[in-house]
């Protein structure tokens, strides 16, 4: 079955530069990454995370640094329904 969904990291000029930054993620633990062609056209992509833990927290704080153009932005609690 192929896979439901995607999470896209980031866009690179270079095939090269993709597959190092797969590199770095996969000696921090993530796999299963791959990098794969295809036209850019989205200007902002927005992933909330919920429910993480402080260990998760710490990884998606130290994940940023490999992502300097972009913005880490805490979201609002919400209410519990």
């Amino acid at each position: 079955m192929p896979p439901r969904f995607t999470l896209l990291l980031g866009a690179w000029r270079d095939r090269d530069q993709a597959r190092k930054q797969i590199a770095r993620l996969e000696r921090r633990g993530f796999k299963g990454l791959q990098a794969a062609d295809g036209p850019s056209s989205m200007q902002t992509t927005r992933i909330r995370l919920r429910g993480l833990d402080a260990a998760a927290t710490a990884q998606v704080n130290a994940l940023q640094a490999d992502f300097p153009q972009q913005k880490l932005q805490a979201c609002a609690v919400e209410p519990a329904s």
